[in-house]
């Protein structure tokens, strides 16, 4: 009797040993599938999770560029016009060389005082602007494209106040968003210049004098 129920023990448990290995084959495929069903979903949520990111981006851009252009340009414009009515200097006289990343400035005599809250209130109005696009919450390549001109053109007007009075915390993010757009608009310049180079050449005929042997 002890031999017989050995032999039975030993045959369930050989017999059960196949059934899981029975089973292990038949769920793998099941097991794989979902795995790869399992990946495709993280794929599909980060792709929609950097879409959702980047449409937002645009989002925070556009209202920006609006707010840009129906509250701070009257600024400027506003505080250009008193410049010339009081007879401001100090930013048209002061001599700006940019170079390589650099800014070098001659300052002519400071009568800025004369327009400081106007002048603190664009630069101000144009610091929390350029926030947004430092610290990455907007898309600064369409901004650019919006309102960058105008942009680069009131900083370069501004750069001697920006330089006398700021420092490393004060007015750095309007300094370091006019950094990358002044280098596209330089670029898109150089890149114009050498497309009419480049057209004109392609029209210029090469003249030259015939020689006896020829």
């Amino acid at each position: 009797m002890i031999d017989q129920e050995f032999i039975f023990d030993n045959n369930f448990f050989k017999g059960l040993k196949y059934i899981v290995e029975v089973l292990s084959y038949l769920t793998a495929p099941v097991i794989l599938y979902l795995a790869y069903r399992g990946l495709e979903q993280i794929k599909l949520a980060k792709k929609e999770s950097k879409l959702n990111s980047k449409r937002e981006a645009f989002k925070v851009s556009a209202e920006q560029c609006k707010d840009y252009q129906e509250r701070i340009i009257p600024l400027q414009n506003k505080l250009f016009d008193k410049e010339a009515t009081k007879n401001v200097r100090f930013f048209k006289d002061s001599k700006v060389e940019i170079t390589n990343k650099k800014i070098k400035i001659e300052f002519a005599e400071d009568d800025s005082e004369l327009i400081i809250d106007e002048c603190l209130l664009v630069i101000n109005s144009m610091e929390a602007f350029s926030l947004f696009f430092i610290s990455g919450l907007g898309n600064e390549k369409m901004a650019f494209e919006t309102i960058g001109e105008t942009y680069v053109f009131t900083v370069e007007s501004l750069l001697p106040f920006l330089m006398r009075y700021g420092n490393n915390k004060r007015f750095r993010n309007i300094l370091a968003l006019f950094s990358v757009w002044y280098q596209r608009r330089e670029k898109r310049i150089l890149e114009l210049e050498k497309k009419s180079l480049d057209e004109k050449l392609e029209k210029t005929k090469t003249v030259g004098i015939k020689h006896l042997g020829e």
